[in-house]
């Protein structure tokens, strides 16, 4: 019953192997360490840009004028679509992620709760054939059932089934005979 009850819920949770080691869940990372990732991430991509800035700027100054707006311009236009282009890139693939991860954790769901529905099919199953086996060996062990008792014929029955049939009441006796033409 416990297991048509988590069917019914809809999370079934997976079964476990008999003499299987529980599974151990991985320890969560610690909040210092997403946040150094994030941390160390933003001063490197900062960093590339402003080190490509810097050299732009250093070297830039021995072109023309005309040409050194037009480069400082395109350096600044390129950062910002690389950011744009990145950012919204790294969103699509996150989103492709947890799309992909959201359907294998329904598939497995589907997995487990079609695992325990054979599992109590089987269940089922075998309290039938237990019980069919417990009825046969009863059966067997009482003997056969006694055949359907005949109604007792008393001798008005007799009288009236003879006159019904043409017979008289006597067990044997013949036909009368018919009558002369």
């Amino acid at each position: 019953q416990l297991l048509a009850q988590r069917i019914a819920q809809g999370h079934a949770a997976p079964p476990q192997r008999l003499g299987a080691a529980p599974v151990k869940m991985p320890k969560p990372v610690p909040d210092w360490v997403v946040t150094a990732s994030l941390i160390c991430t933003q001063i490197f991509v900062f960093g590339s840009i402003m080190v490509a800035c810097f050299f732009l700027l250093y070297w830039g100054v021995y072109l023309q004028p005309s040409t050194q707006w037009a480069t400082h311009g395109a350096t600044i236009i390129g950062c910002i679509m690389n950011m744009v282009i990145f950012e919204s890139l790294k969103c699509v693939v996150i989103a492709c992620v947890s799309l992909v991860k959201n359907e294998m954790e329904k598939r497995q769901e589907e997995l487990y709760a079609r695992t325990l529905r054979m599992q109590l099919k089987a269940q089922r199953l075998q309290e039938r054939v237990t019980k069919r086996r417990r009825a046969a060996d009863t059966l067997r062990s009482n003997g056969p059932p006694p055949p359907p008792q005949m109604p007792k014929r008393t001798a008005f029955g007799a009288r009236v089934q003879s006159l019904t049939h043409g017979r008289s009441g006597r067990a044997g006796a013949s036909p009368p005979p018919l009558p002369p033409l």
